[in-house]
């Protein structure tokens, strides 16, 4: 929360209040990560090739 001090002591309130809303989303998205990671080491999510299924180009 050092960068949300310096932007009050700046006297830039709107990204003050910003940066712990941001902090926020951040860390719900590491724990979502964290989350799917550990579904696939249990092989409950499993990763295939999907390219043609889109119409792109396969990687091959």
């Amino acid at each position: 929360m050092r960068i949300a001090e310096r932007l009050r002591l700046a006297g830039n309130e709107a990204d003050t209040q910003a940066v712990p809303r941001m902090c926020s989303v951040l860390q719900a998205d590491e724990d979502r990560m964290a989350g799917y990671a550990d579904e696939v080491k249990a092989v409950r999510i499993v990763r295939r090739e999907v390219d043609w299924m889109i119409g792109l180009p396969s990687a091959n």
